[in-house]
């Protein structure tokens, strides 16, 4: 009779600019972004076990890259290419936390000469490392048999950003459009691009303001750390009203509006007029 470990490894991937703790089952991670750039040659990171358990967890660098849809994928790395992973060094490699306790992992940048201007990524995994069981028996039906135990490893990400030399970017709103909930409990929604150009990322804000032609104004929504990464041109962002659910919408306008949190530009806005 044998044991089979069958491991499916899954990722749970923060975006970039995401600014709140982080949570891994009962891992807490501050903060959820690293930035390093200008003089910073330096960054920690420190992770906390909230759990009754001792637990360990395995670090590593992964490559991910965003879609227009906004969603972030796995990618191998590409020849030739720099990555934040081959600029920054981290230490620990795997660190065991009993409950309520904490590590710091630090990370320092190293940049060869030469190095061209711009935004480098990676994200920096945190995967836990579940106990070994052993196998259970079969019951005995006279005949050989396999014993199979499937767990899941699952990580969680953050972004690693290194910047270097002049860097620089713009954005701006496009294709702005009204969707109508089809249910009386659902909330509508509006769907737009957020449009990049220049050799880094963009984090900041968006704000969802109704205005009536009769009354006051009200905000229906405010989402902190949306991102468009540098290697695409614009994402599609979809912004649920939850405050707007029930609500009958007409005769008035949105405004929505985007504000950079890392980059000198104001914010920018786009309009929607609702008959």
């Amino acid at each position: 009779m044998r044991s089979i470990l069958m491991l499916v490894v899954l990722a749970l991937c923060l975006p970039l600019g995401a600014q709140a703790d982080g949570g891994l089952g009962d891992l807490m991670i501050m903060p959820t972004r690293v930035v390093l750039e200008g003089r910073e040659r330096s960054a920690e990171v420190i992770l906390r076990n909230a759990g009754p358990v001792p637990t360990s967890y395995r670090i590593y660098f992964q490559e991910m890259r965003m879609l227009p849809s906004g969603d972030v994928e796995e990618v191998a790395k590409s020849v030739g290419t720099f990555y934040a992973s081959d600029l920054v060094r981290y230490s620990p490699r795997q660190v065991d936390l009993g409950p309520n306790e904490t590590q710091t992992v630090r990370l320092q940048v190293r940049k060869p000469e030469g190095l061209k201007d711009g935004e480098y990524h990676s994200h920096l995994v945190f995967q836990r490392i579940p106990p070994v069981e052993p196998a259970k028996p079969l019951e005995d039906t006279g005949e050989d048999g396999v014993s199979v135990n499937i767990q899941a490893l699952v990580g969680i990400s953050i972004p690693v950003i290194v910047r270097h030399g002049d860097t620089h970017a713009t954005v701006s709103l496009s294709g702005l459009s009204f969707q109508p909930a089809t249910q009386p409990d659902e909330a509508p929604a509006l769907d737009l691009l957020l449009n990049r150009s220049g050799n880094r990322g963009v984090q900041g804000e968006f704000k969802v303001d109704w205005i009536p032609r009769s009354g006051r104004a009200s905000t229906l929504d405010s989402e902190d750390g949306r991102a468009v990464y540098p290697e695409v041109d614009a994402v599609n962002v979809h912004l649920e009203l939850q405050d707007a659910a029930g609500k009958t919408l007409k005769d008035g306008r949105f405004k929505v509006t985007f504000s950079p949190k890392d980059i000198k530009q104001p914010p920018v806005t786009a309009f929607l007029d609702l008959p």
